[in-house]
């Protein structure tokens, strides 16, 4: 009876250092996972920023070269307004004065 309850109780001990070396284990197993989300968010964080970046610079890039046409456009609708007024300029100045002048 004596072996018996010797038993049981080495059983019972034995049972607690299992159930508690698995505790153990759990813990560290949500510490490791609790890391490696921490590692994953930073590193989806890094990976969106430079996407975000590289975006950025294309955008920009394209944004750049639409302005160059347009002020390319711009600059040539200019330069005929100008031609216009050199060649035209005092024609049209003389004629506004008639204008006023007569009405």
């Amino acid at each position: 009876m004596h072996d018996m309850i010797k038993r049981i109780v080495e059983m019972d001990k034995k049972a607690q250092e299992i159930t508690k070396a698995a505790q153990q284990e759990k813990l560290q197993l949500e510490k490791e996972i609790t890391e490696k989300v921490v590692l994953l968010r930073e590193d989806a964080l890094d990976r969106a920023r430079k996407r975000i970046q590289a975006n950025r610079e294309t955008e920009m890039a394209i944004l750049e070269e639409q302005w160059q046409k347009k002020k390319k456009e711009y600059d040539a609708q200019y330069a005929a307004i100008q031609d216009l007024f050199v060649k035209n300029g005092g024609k049209w100045t003389r004629e506004l004065t008639n204008r006023v002048l007569i009405n």
